[in-house]
């Protein structure tokens, strides 16, 4: 049985976001922290944890059309970048969803994972851009992705919500689009 203490910490930090709609889990004996109830886990942030999977899942698709032959180089660097990228977005999907039953560490290192990730995409994507030859890569294309970008970067740091649907999850579905545009400057 988790202590009182435990029990307020956990009620506390989920009523701080009014967002949360918790969904019983059957997680067996594991219980990581030793701070909630083994009986089920709390989805923290339910709708960015759908839209970071949906990324995910874009980026997977995505990746795994520009992982098909031909498998010249910058198609090779392209599929790279779109499947690390669904592995940062799977992994930033779950940092969302199980916050309230990972212990800190477990949280501290999940985000650092899912950060390394988006650098390691985001090296993939430029380095295919340089690998593309200049008359099969689509620059309007490139530069709208890079726009859109900026913008879901730039509405991200506003907090600004409709709703559940808050910064983060407006962040990934402008970050689906981004990579659309970035598929599809590749011919």
């Amino acid at each position: 049985m988790a202590s009182p203490s435990c029990l307020q910490r956990g009620l506390h930090y989920l009523s701080q976001r009014a967002y949360v709609r918790p969904i019983s889990i059957d997680t067996a004996k594991w219980e990581p922290t030793g701070c909630y109830p083994s009986a089920s886990v709390l989805i923290a942030e339910p709708v960015t944890a759908g839209t970071d999977y949906f990324l995910a899942a874009v980026a997977l698709v995505l990746g795994g059309v520009r992982m098909r032959p031909p498998r010249t180089t910058p198609r090779w660097l392209w599929g790279l970048g779109f499947l690390v990228a669904a592995a940062a977005a799977g992994a930033g999907g779950t940092f969302h969803s199980f916050g309230p039953v990972e212990s800190p560490a477990v949280h501290s290192y999940l985000w650092s994972a899912v950060l390394v990730l988006i650098g390691a995409a985001a090296g993939f994507m430029a380095a295919a851009a340089v690998a593309t030859p200049r008359h099969d890569l689509r620059w309007p294309h490139v530069l709208s992705g890079l726009v859109i970008s900026a913008m879901a970067i730039v509405l991200q740091h506003t907090g600004l919500a409709f709703g559940p649907v808050h910064h983060n999850a407006l962040f990934h579905l402008l970050e689906a689009a981004a990579l659309w545009f970035f598929f599809r400057a590749a011919a």
